[in-house]
């Protein structure tokens, strides 16, 4: 029984996501100065695309627990069966973790996040602590 044709496209649709956003990122480090507005935008973008990231892990999640991946055969040995599940929680815990840590940071700085261009986030306003004084 091969992965559903759901599975397959959750799984691309992620992949390419995280090398646009891995492309967006080397960009825009290496962006001129001057290109500020540029630079805001491929921002907007990289953002968006992490929430989607998000989004995405969450649902491939859930169609994971109602669709189990097909059995490996031959079975392969115990340590290498936990090695690779042990490797799927970890990739699965990043490709949560990064946006949230991702959407925190930015909003800790107070830039508003338009999901692109289409749906605001919640942000604290410019000019705000990003911490309470103790």
């Amino acid at each position: 029984m091969p992965y559903t044709r759901t599975a397959r496209l959750l799984h691309w649709a992620t992949a390419l996501a995280v090398l646009a956003i891995a492309v967006l990122g080397l960009w825009i480090a290496w962006a001129p100065p001057q290109e500020e507005a540029l630079k805001l935008r491929l921002y907007n973008i990289h953002e968006s695309l992490g929430i989607s990231v998000l989004l995405l892990t969450l649902l491939r999640l859930v169609w994971r627990r109602r669709h189990p991946p097909p059995p490996i055969r031959p079975p392969p040995p115990a340590l290498l069966h936990r090695a690779a599940f042990a490797t799927h929680a970890a990739l699965y815990a990043l490709l949560l973790a990064m946006p949230v840590v991702g959407f925190l940071a930015t909003n800790a700085w107070g830039f508003p996040l338009r999901w692109f261009g289409l749906i605001p986030s919640p942000a604290r306003s410019a000019g705000t602590r990003p911490w309470p004084r103790c």
